[in-house]
């Protein structure tokens, strides 16, 4: 996202969080984030999507553990662009650096979701390629060999637009 669209999204995000007062300090990140319901009234609002829905979670890891297999997630995933949905996936950073995130990590970042599949090389890993914010708005990011452990330690969930 290009500087002059960032301040004053963040200028706004501040003014509608009631909450969590940003003030721009570096230990601020989670006052600064974009909740999910957020993003889906943008999608609405902003981008005219019609069905949005949000299946995030802010505390608790969605694939894995209580909430179902990373096959499961993959293949849902994999669906919804099949489908023509635009997927925002809220993750852990760990994703990128092929780290394993702990009991207590939390989400980071929104990335949008280009493409996901099962690697072709190796069971166990995930292909995805995402567009994310703050990058050049034309390139895509391709991370391949993602392992099923890191990326179930990551990943908290989806808002899908269409």
């Amino acid at each position: 996202m290009a500087s002059c669209d960032w301040i004053p999204n963040i200028c706004i995000t501040d003014q509608e969080n009631s909450i969590y007062d940003y003030e721009g300090d570096t230990k601020e990140d989670f006052s600064a984030i974009t909740l999910p319901s957020r993003l889906e009234k943008l999608a609405k609002s902003l981008l005219g999507y019609t069905d949005v829905s949000d299946t995030t979670n802010l505390y608790f890891r969605k694939s894995g553990w209580l909430w179902g297999s990373t096959l499961e997630n993959i293949a849902e995933l994999m669906n919804l662009k099949e489908t023509g949905y635009e997927v925002f996936l809220l993750v852990n950073m760990g994703l990128f650096n092929d780290t394993m995130s702990g009991d207590f990590a939390f989400p980071q970042h929104w990335i949008v979701l280009e493409s996901i599949s099962h690697s072709q090389t190796d069971s166990g890993y995930v292909d995805i390629s995402i567009y994310t914010w703050g990058r050049n708005p034309k390139t895509k990011y391709n991370y391949n060999k993602i392992r099923h452990e890191v990326f179930r330690t990551n990943y908290f969930g989806y808002v899908k637009a269409k």
